[in-house]
């Protein structure tokens, strides 16, 4: 339970990160076409990570086994696919000032 409180902290700190960074970003220079990739991924990653939180709480109200253990496979492939999300933004997000 430690390392999943740890990778959830580490997601709302990237989250939180990112949003901020998109702020100044956006707000300085404004959103380009070229940018485009880069905020489908950024908005495909924070949706799904609403929606993985949303499974984790909706496993301790369940009722049954089969709807619960349901809903832990689809939390925990929603959590992969997240992560790979962000790391995809980030990506696309460095090549896009030129970091990489």
């Amino acid at each position: 339970m430690k390392a999943h409180k740890a990778l959830i902290y580490a997601a709302l700190a990237s989250l939180a990160g990112g949003l901020a960074a998109a702020a100044v970003m956006v707000g300085a220079g404004g959103p380009s076409p070229e940018s485009l990739p880069h905020r489908i991924a950024g908005g495909l990653a924070i949706g799904l990570g609403f929606a993985t939180a949303l499974l984790g709480l909706s496993i301790f109200k369940g009722k049954g086994k089969e709807a619960i253990a349901s809903r832990k496979g689809l939390h925990r492939w929603a959590g992969r696919v997240e992560a790979l999300l962000m790391l995809g933004a980030i990506g696309l997000g460095l090549r896009l000032i030129g970091l990489i």
